[in-house]
């Protein structure tokens, strides 16, 4: 029957955004909403290195709205911008193959 999983547990490592231009490409396979502490959405997409996990921002996330999963994605880094209210977030540019 195969080996069991504990909920709520996600497989892959999780990435840390730092350097400019830096990308994470393959097949968006989850969305999930309302994970962690902080009630965040997590992306895992599915790349020829392994399985990579991503935390929503909320730029990011608005971008990842029209994804959709099993399709080919691409998120690129853009680095840190400064929003209207004067805070530092994270710029990205998100892509998916048609």
């Amino acid at each position: 029957m195969g080996e069991w999983k504990k909920l709520g547990e996600f497989e892959g490592e999780v990435v840390v955004w730092e350097n400019e231009g830096q990308q994470v490409e393959g097949i968006l396979r989850s969305k999930r909403s309302e994970v962690g502490k902080h009630g965040s959405n997590l992306y895992t997409i599915e790349t020829t290195d392994g399985v990579k996990n991503i935390w929503g921002t909320a730029i990011l996330d608005r971008l990842m709205e029209e994804a959709e999963v099993d399709q080919m994605i691409r998120i690129t880094y853009n680095g840190e911008i400064q929003t209207k209210d004067g805070r530092l977030a994270k710029d990205f540019d998100v892509e998916v193959k048609e």
